[in-house]
C-alpha cells in the first residue's frame, strides 16, 4: 500500500509540474487523465497479485477508489488550508466561511473513506 501511495503522490507532483508549463488545455487534460489511468492500472495489478481469487471488477473498483480517495483527501487538505488563510485575513466570520470549512472537511472525509474501504471492496 505504501508503494501505491508513493506512486500516486509522484503522479500528483507530475501533474502539478505539467500545469505550470505553457501548454494547451487539452494537453494538460490528456496528461492528467493518462497519469490517473496509469496509477489505477498499477494499483489494479498490485491488488490482482495480492488476491488473485477475487473477481477483476472488484480489484478495479478498489484501485479506482484508492486513487480517487487519495486525490480527494489531498484536495480537501489544500482546500482547508486555503480557507484557513482567507478566514484569518477577514475580520468577521460569515456563514459562508463556515460552509467553506465544512466543504474541506467533507472532501477529507470522503477521501479517507475511499481509502479505508478499499479492502472491503476487494474482499
Amino acid at each position: 500500500m505504501r508503494k501505491a501511495l508513493m506512486i500516486l503522490l509522484s503522479a500528483i507532483v507530475l501533474i502539478a509540474s505539467i500545469a505550470k508549463m505553457e501548454v494547451g488545455e487539452r494537453t494538460v487534460t490528456a496528461g492528467v487523465f493518462s497519469i490517473l489511468l496509469l496509477v489505477v492500472v498499477v494499483l489494479y495489478r498490485r491488488f490482482r497479485r495480492s488476491a488473485a481469487e477475487v473477481p477483476w471488477v472488484f480489484q478495479a473498483a478498489a484501485a479506482i477508489g484508492v486513487s480517487l480517495g487519495v486525490l480527494t483527501m489531498i484536495s480537501g487538505v489544500v482546500h482547508s488550508a486555503a480557507v484557513t488563510a482567507v478566514a484569518f485575513s477577514e475580520r468577521e466570520w460569515a456563514p459562508l466561511t463556515i460552509q467553506r470549512f465544512t466543504t474541506g472537511a467533507m472532501l477529507m472525509y470522503s477521501g479517507a473513506m475511499n481509502m479505508a474501504v478499499h479492502r472491503a471492496i476487494r474482499a
